[in-house]
């Protein structure tokens, strides 16, 4: 009689030791694989990063739920969970699928090292801006700001406006 595959007999199987996983990627490890996914989308920049690396940091820090404040010497040694992973995996995808800047999904921004709430209704806040703030001037004129984080910086930084729109801060 012809034996059919389903009928033979198996040999018997060699046990293994069940393969080890690698540990999960540090956040260092992440951050450059992650700028290297982004580099080789070809992405544009400028929207609060102007580079792979910042804006994979920007995603991933997010991911990581770090405070801006965290060294980064310090964060790059942990360790990441694969829950930190999937969603920082998945802000990969997002950013370039959609090619929306990441601060768009990651709701949240710095302009002139002030933390900021940002998403689709407002311009991203551009560094040269900030460095004006940041630097002090006499007079200036914002037009479009979006959010208002030029106000609040304005604010912050003890200086004076006249805001013309009726929902300039009312942005969030």
């Amino acid at each position: 009689m012809v034996q059919v595959s389903h009928t033979r007999r198996a040999k018997p199987r060699t046990t293994r030791a069940p393969a080890s996983r690698a540990p999960p990627p540090t956040v260092r490890e992440a951050l450059q694989a992650g700028a290297r996914r982004l580099d080789r989308a070809r992405l544009f920049y400028g929207h609060g990063t102007d580079n792979a690396v910042d804006d994979a940091a920007v995603l991933l820090w997010h991911a990581m739920q770090f405070d801006y404040a965290v060294p980064a010497e310090r964060a790059y040694r942990r360790r990441m969970t694969a829950a930190q992973l999937a969603t920082y995996e998945d802000l990969l995808a997002q950013r370039i699928a959609r090619r929306e800047p990441a601060v768009y999904l990651t709701g949240r921004t710095l302009f002139a090292g002030l933390p900021m709430r940002i998403d689709r209704r407002a311009l991203v806040p551009r560094s040269p801006i900030a460095e004006l703030v940041e630097h002090g001037f006499e007079e200036a004129a914002a037009v479009g700001v979006g959010g208002g984080e030029f106000h609040v910086e304005l604010v912050a930084k003890g200086q004076e406006f006249i805001d013309l729109g009726d929902d300039a801060l009312l942005f969030g």
